[in-house]
């Protein structure tokens, strides 16, 4: 019995993929959001949704009051990133995770809930869908993650670790 739940306990975990219907237009005002230096495809946020975050307002995202709390912290660091900025091509302030430590996790559940567009560079426009990956964590592979790609295109444009064992 011990050796049946020791081959369940380390088998790998599938992981969850889906194809999510992403917004076609730039929502204006708005947030360029790159994973590095501003280049390449990337999240285009409404600045409006992200107010709602930072004010604790989930606004129908699967969010409970301490999550709600807590995303409106990494939103308000996004919002406080962008202040001064100029705008990009698309019209909107560029922003990039890498000094925001954390703040990239409240990106995760606008994605899932395509609550975002999405700029891809390889075709200079807007992709319609995307296609989300999250792994989970188990014994065989102790780090898991969220990424997010365009079809397409060779790399991942958002990719963030959301477990580690």
């Amino acid at each position: 019995m011990l050796a049946l739940l020791l081959a369940a306990a380390t088998a790998v975990a599938p992981a969850d993929t889906r194809e999510v219907t992403v917004q076609t237009a730039v929502p204006a005002p708005c947030l360029a959001v790159y994973q590095g230096p501003p280049q390449g495809s990337h999240l285009l946020i409404s600045a409006q949704t992200l107010g709602k975050l930072a004010h604790q307002d989930a606004d129908g995202l699967p969010l409970d009051a301490r999550m709600a709390r807590i995303m409106a912290k990494r939103a308000q660091a996004l919002l406080d990133a962008a202040k001064g900025a100029a705008p990009d091509p698309q019209g909107c302030q560029p922003v990039s995770l890498a000094p925001l430590h954390d703040a990239g996790y409240v990106v995760i559940p606008l994605i899932e809930a395509g609550r975002v567009a999405v700029w891809s560079q390889a075709r200079g426009a807007l992709a319609s869908t995307i296609h989300t990956r999250q792994n989970a964590c188990t014994l065989d592979a102790p780090a898991g993650g969220f990424s997010a790609t365009i079809e397409g295109e060779a790399t991942a444009f958002f990719a963030m670790v959301t477990c580690v064992t």
